[in-house]
């Protein structure tokens, strides 16, 4: 009953009697019956194990990066950049040796003018069927995506209109996809959550700034973030410092108490 008070038996000095023991006996049975569990393990309200997932972007141009990501024992996602010089042959790696391989989608970047988003890049002035022509041509050219995420895009993902086009496009396709955040105005989460497409967002970018110590800080708050939250996306990038920070962390990131896990496993 709302309000109702148990008495507890207890005995001297505010030690459990036998009787006490027995009563609190029966209240764990009552309550592993209706299915309650102890806190921990799972997290705070009975919630799943936290999740962490690292997407490295704009792979498609070094190779020897990619062989050396590509021996790291961690289940990092490859956004592979479309029409470079090893776009296909990354793909295929990474696919070969068990990574997710995502289509990094070249979109319009606020000032486009210095920052050049890349070859096959979607533009607003383009209009919806040469959008629908360039993503599919960029997903044949990077073999083996299972997901799509935006290269730049700091224009493009602020429109509406635009992004209901390019991730119904998606959904079509049942592919998932991770906004990168590029502005923090993106609608391409919120838009990607209405059209019922599988989605994630970016928590954490590893390496703007540069040096080991500096992704290790990083990595650090990828790990807040999914505790947190429950899951969280870190993205990097195929840079020395990057790789060499990750081939440090192995070993912590395993007994962190967050579970690495491929970029498909935080989309929802």
């Amino acid at each position: 009953m709302p309000g109702a008070k148990i008495s507890v038996p207890f005995g001297p000095a505010g030690k459990w009697s036998p009787g006490g023991r027995t009563f609190l006996a029966a209240v764990l049975a009552v309550c592993l019956a209706a299915g309650a569990r102890p806190s921990g393990g799972e997290g705070a309200g009975g919630e799943k194990e936290p999740r962490a997932a690292i997407l490295i972007d704009d792979m498609g141009q070094d190779l020897e990066a990619a062989r050396e990501l590509l021996a790291l024992d961690l289940p990092l996602g490859f956004a592979v950049l479309p029409f470079l010089a090893h776009s296909r042959e990354v793909a295929q790696a990474a696919a070969e040796r068990g990574r997710e391989v995502v289509l990094h989608l070249p979109l319009e970047p606020r000032a486009a003018d210095r920052a050049r988003p890349g070859p096959g890049a979607l533009s607003l002035s383009q209009g919806e069927a040469e959008w629908r022509r360039r993503l599919s041509e960029a997903l044949a050219a990077v073999p083996g995506s299972i997901g799509v995420s935006n290269h730049m895009g700091s224009r493009f993902t602020e429109r509406e209109g635009a992004m209901e086009v390019v991730l119904g496009e998606i959904r079509a396709r049942g592919l998932f996809f991770v906004d990168s955040l590029t502005s923090s105005h993106s609608v391409g989460w919120k838009v990607a959550r209405r059209l019922g497409v599988r989605s994630a967002r970016r928590s954490v970018f590893l390496d703007n700034e540069r040096g080991e110590e500096a992704v290790a800080i990083q990595l650090d708050r990828l790990l807040e973030e999914a505790r947190r939250w429950g899951k969280a996306v870190g993205i990097g990038h195929p840079r020395p410092a990057t790789i060499a920070a990750l081939r440090r962390a192995v070993s912590r990131l395993r007994i962190s108490g967050v579970r690495l896990v491929p970029p498909s496993e935080v989309a929802e």
